[in-house]
């Protein structure tokens, strides 16, 4: 077992298809359960739509599409802080909360402008996901 040391960061684990992938924790605002998105006449092909999360409008992306992933049935909404408020993101389900050393991660395979790179986990290849310059689209 990975113990975590003082340069450890947490990353929330989720699953796309048959992919682990995960997100910092910082930067989750929340996790709900997936709700059908209300869709947005003329957004982007990765735009699901967008939700009324307690009164604050946030709208929602296709995770998989983003990052060419398959995607089962979309069990979880995460909900980040982007630059320009939140952003939900679908998720087939999501799993546990990993430490990374950043000094394990592998930055330069399959980065992309969303993966930030990757690293082993429990013998597991997790993708790291970077939004923190993803702009929220236009609702």
């Amino acid at each position: 077992m990975h113990t975590a040391t003082s340069q450890s960061r947490q990353w929330v684990s989720f699953c796309l298809g048959e992919e682990v992938f995960a997100y910092q924790i910082s930067e989750v605002k929340e996790i709900i359960p997936y709700q059908e998105p209300v869709p947005v006449p003329g957004a982007p092909e990765n735009v699901q739509g967008v939700l009324n999360v307690r009164g604050e409008i946030v709208p929602v992306v296709s995770t998989a599409k983003m990052v060419g992933a398959a995607q089962g049935e979309a069990e979880r909404i995460i909900i980040l802080e982007s630059h320009e408020g939140p952003l939900g993101m679908s998720v087939d389900s999501v799993g546990e909360i990993i430490s990374v050393d950043p000094d394990a991660i592998d930055y330069e395979a399959g980065k992309t402008e969303t993966i930030k790179g990757t690293v082993l986990h429990n013998e597991h290849l997790v993708i790291l996901m970077d939004f923190l310059d993803c702009k929220a689209p236009a609702s």
